[in-house]
């Protein structure tokens, strides 16, 4: 198994599966994309061909989050993408790898802006996590750090016209 770029710029783990947590061990893992801003508007991405089976808007745990459900050789596994701002599709929905799910976020149980992926293998995952199912998805992640574009940077604020002398005359600035 092999999954797509769940992100469309350069990104990066930013917590592993089974770290540490508050209510016991991290049952996913973050991403962020490298060189982002706080509020980016940038699209989560659909890891494997699925459905659509839970869109929810919630104010705890993964806030607004998606789940896909994919079929490969014949048996079901899902994909969780949460904590994101927006979501874009609903459930019964038919997505490509690649689509667009959602905006990248912050909501529910979030510790800034990320998306927190799960993997969850029906009859397969491990026990004593939050979630049923889950596995650790980075062995089946593409790498996101050096195979994207980088994010676009950000249109900075020209400040050069606050520090010039309003009558042209220099000595007047610093007086």
């Amino acid at each position: 198994l092999r999954l797509g770029h769940i992100l469309p710029y350069r990104y990066m783990l930013t917590s592993a599966f089974d770290a540490p947590r508050s209510y016991g061990k991290h049952e996913g893992c973050d991403y962020d994309v490298i060189g982002g801003q706080p509020d980016n508007k940038v699209n989560v991405l659909c890891a494997y061909d699925g459905i659509v089976d839970i869109s929810l808007d919630k104010t705890t745990g993964y806030g607004k989050h998606i789940r896909v459900k994919h079929v490969r050789n014949g048996s079901p596994f899902y994909t969780r993408y949460a904590h994101l701002d927006a979501r874009f599709v609903n459930v019964g929905q038919s997505v490509m790898k690649g689509t667009a799910l959602g905006e990248i976020g912050a909501t529910g149980n979030a510790d800034g802006e990320h998306v927190h992926l799960n993997l969850e293998v029906p009859e397969y995952g491990l026990s004593g996590y939050v979630t049923a199912w889950v596995v650790n998805p980075e062995p089946y992640m593409a790498d996101g750090r050096n195979t994207l574009p980088s994010i676009p940077a950000t249109t900075g604020l020209d400040m050069s016209k606050y520090f010039m002398p309003k009558s042209g005359n220099y000595g007047q600035l610093f007086m």
